[in-house]
């Protein structure tokens, strides 16, 4: 029976926070905690991360990778999670270096996986990740505001580029979980 880890992720510099609390093996490496980060977040996966633990930076690598910016970074394949966290533990994730979507990630309990349960999973969570390309948090308090506001040409302009209206608190727990079965049994069967 496998170890599982129960996550709390939380965006910085949110308010309310925007936040997902998740339950996945202790096996898995940085790279597919990476995965199941971008889906339960609803992130777009189209920009580098970057995990740092104590004096570690462990992200993906590439063979085209900036040797200035991979310099002393440990490949997130090579490392796995368990091997490595343990309860209390605390980290950060920081997804898209231009907007900087930095997240604090705490350990909050270890336990034996549970017959029937599917693993990853998201137990919890609030608010909508801020739209990609924003503009970073200032730019993400800007929409909602803008979405507050009178429907007027700047608003119409943002609902276009964002496709429909953004609902800060739009958080629908079940969908994060289909998908993430959707993405993790269709990876378990190819293996």
């Amino acid at each position: 029976m496998s170890k599982i880890l129960q996550l709390k992720i939380t965006l910085k510099h949110t308010d309310p926070a925007v936040f997902r609390t998740i339950q996945v093996s202790s096996k898995i490496n940085f790279l597919k905690l990476h995965d199941v980060i971008q889906l339960v977040m609803l992130w777009e996966n189209s920009h580098l991360h970057e995990f740092k633990f104590n004096e570690y930076r462990i992200s993906q690598l590439f063979e085209e990778s900036d040797a200035d910016w991979s310099e002393g970074v440990i490949d997130s394949k090579e490392v796995v999670v368990g091997k490595v966290l343990t309860k209390g533990d605390k980290l950060t994730y920081e997804y898209d270096f231009g907007d900087s979507w930095i997240h604090d990630i705490i350990v909050e309990k270890e336990f034996p996986s549970e017959p029937g349960v599917f693993y990853p999973r998201c137990i919890d969570g609030a608010m909508q990740r801020p739209p990609e390309d924003c503009g970073g948090i200032p730019g993400y308090f800007g929409i909602i505001e803008l979405m507050k506001g009178e429907k007027n040409d700047e608003y119409e302009e943002m609902v276009e580029w964002l496709g429909e209206p953004f609902d800060p608190t739009e958080f629908d727990l079940v969908m994060v979980n289909e998908l993430l079965v959707d993405v993790f049994s269709v990876k378990k069967k190819k293996k």
